[in-house]
């Protein structure tokens, strides 16, 4: 096989990214189906979810909404973050079952009588370790696999053939309008979850780091979060436009690095505009520690937030706060890795913060701000600091 002669000619034939109908007629009776159920609701919402982005339906999705006309109540799951911005005047919050942002949003998803779930993706970070159970009768899933229209499934068609169609034939004519809800309910912090904030040793938390971070991000920043002790901060960022990459499924560490230079080079191979914000634990920098070495040589200019608090946070949390398992090689002078791995033209900025103050000081860092350099920034954490949310969590 290895001597075996292939054809070139295939090369030079452009590749289709078009979705083909292949069952139009079943297209249409499922059309029928969904909209005839979301026409006699009298409280409906449409769910963004992650696969919606990962099969390019995106713009399908957003007309779909845009045909709503501000009828229905529109939610999105953690990992369908990006999807909708945040600023929609019927966007409600983040709904993710008992880790959604805070309780006014699952009480009001809850009192749904219909929804519309868009590129659905079923695992534990993502239905708060599965707490969001949605009753099969009220919901109708599309992904890239299957439809289901209240438990019924239809493997033989996805949602790549449906949503175009459905987006098209929706009529808000027929719409009953949505429960009013305030707008946004991410920005709410209840009461009960600021007061079970652990008491932090060291002057800088991951909550401040929290506040800094939603301030920080533009309307075309690309956010790449580890998976890490801060990942449970984000459910209620509201990223304005911008989009947020994690790799959520297998919960596998050491990812970021690698997806801030796939995402720096698209931006630049694109001239696309925005900037690329990591964050990452020092337990999983230090696993694909040699792509900053990458990010160097193709000339990447992401600022990189390294998250320094001695080991596994996350495992802390979970089990053995003090077992050596959760211990990482220590006194990583990450401050000077850059040079290491050869910045030798002063090309970037490493930077060490110990403090809030010094955090929101970056704010009139123009390298950082502008996204002109590579930037790492060293935060000193204590070892057992983590959300709000994680911490109530396993409280």
């Amino acid at each position: 096989m290895v001597e075996l002669q292939i054809p070139i000619e295939r090369l030079y034939i452009p590749l289709s990214l078009n979705y083909e109908i292949e069952k139009p007629n079943l297209v249409e009776k499922l059309c029928d189906k969904i909209l005839n159920l979301l026409y006699k609701s009298e409280n409906p919402s449409i769910l963004a979810d992650y696969y919606t982005k990962n099969f390019r339906m995106e713009s399908d999705f957003l007309k779909l909404v845009e045909n709503c006309h501000d009828k229905v109540n529109l939610y999105e799951t953690f990992m369908g973050k990006g999807i909708l911005s945040g600023d929609e005047s019927r966007f409600v919050g983040t709904y993710c079952g008992k880790l959604s942002p805070n309780s006014k949003i699952e009480e009001s998803f809850n009192e749904s009588d219909f929804i519309l779930q868009i590129g659905s993706c079923v695992n534990e970070v993502n239905y708060g370790f599965y707490t969001a159970n949605i009753p099969k009768e009220k919901l109708v899933e599309m992904n890239q696999d299957y439809i289901s229209i209240q438990g019924e499934i239809y493997t033989n068609v996805s949602m790549m053939q449906l949503l175009p169609v459905l987006s098209k034939r929706i009529d808000s004519n027929n719409l009953k309008i949505s429960k009013n809800y305030p707008k946004n309910l991410n920005l709410i912090r209840e009461a009960e979850l600021i007061s079970k904030t652990p008491k932090n040793l060291l002057p800088l938390s991951e909550n401040d780091f929290h506040d800094f971070l939603q301030n920080f991000i533009g309307k075309d920043d690309i956010l790449i979060i580890e998976t890490c002790s801060f990942m449970f901060s984000t459910h209620d960022f509201i990223l304005h436009g911008g989009r947020m990459i994690g790799q959520f499924f297998y919960n596998s560490i050491g990812y970021a690095t690698p997806a801030t230079l796939g995402a720096s080079i698209a931006l630049k191979d694109f001239n696309l505009p925005g900037r690329v914000i990591t964050v990452e634990g020092d337990g999983s920098a230090q696993m694909t520690i040699q792509e900053m070495a990458s990010l160097m040589r193709y000339g990447a200019t992401p600022t990189l937030f390294i998250l320094n608090n001695d080991g596994y946070t996350i495992e802390r949390v979970i089990k053995g706060p003090h077992s050596s398992y959760n211990d990482i090689a220590p006194n990583w002078n990450w401050c000077q890795i850059l040079k290491t791995l050869g910045d030798n033209k002063d090309s970037t900025n490493s930077t060490k913060i110990h403090t809030k103050n010094e955090l929101n000081k970056l704010m009139s860092d123009s390298s950082i701000t502008e996204g002109s350099k590579l930037n790492l920034v060293e935060l000193i954490l204590d070892k057992f600091d983590v959300p709000s949310r994680l911490a109530n969590q396993f409280s």
